[in-house]
């Protein structure tokens, strides 16, 4: 399988990694799409991976807001078919770099409680309560970028 990483900067991109959000978060989790599609896309860098040339994995991260040199890290969505095939780091991951190399020291993030461990593979660590969004079970998360 050829995976592909790419920062989106096309329509055509941005709307596959739209649908391929879809798939996950509202169809596969039942997460409404007024939560899933919440209007701030436009402030957000974007990354979508393709295996084989199909769409399997997006994400995209922004400024915390309040948290100068903080990226918030969010909407990272693999096909259910290809977890466990490393996409889901691969989305992390570049997002991770890109925001570094644009001056952030710090990601945080909201995990599912089942992708916790998934997570701190990368380097996140858990803070706080667990809390629901979506009615999905979360902990907030952070990791440092000095050394992504």
């Amino acid at each position: 399988m050829q995976l592909e990483v790419r920062r989106l900067q096309t329509l055509e991109d941005q709307q596959r990694a739209f649908e391929l959000r879809r798939r996950v978060f509202v169809e596969e989790q039942g997460v409404s799409e007024a939560e899933e599609y919440d209007g701030l896309d436009g402030a957000c860098h974007h990354v979508l991976v393709l295996a084989d040339g199909r769409p399997t994995g997006t994400g995209r991260w922004r400024p915390q807001p309040d948290e100068p040199g903080v990226a918030r890290l969010e909407r990272i969505a693999v096909l259910a078919e290809l977890r466990g095939n490393g996409v889901g780091t691969l989305v992390t991951r570049e997002m991770m770099r890109w925001a570094r190399e644009e001056g952030y020291t710090q990601a945080y993030l909201h995990a599912q409680e089942h992708a916790l461990g998934f997570y701190a593979k990368l380097g996140f660590v858990a803070e706080g309560e667990r809390f629901m969004d979506a009615n999905i079970p979360h902990f907030s998360m952070r990791a440092s970028l000095q050394s992504a």
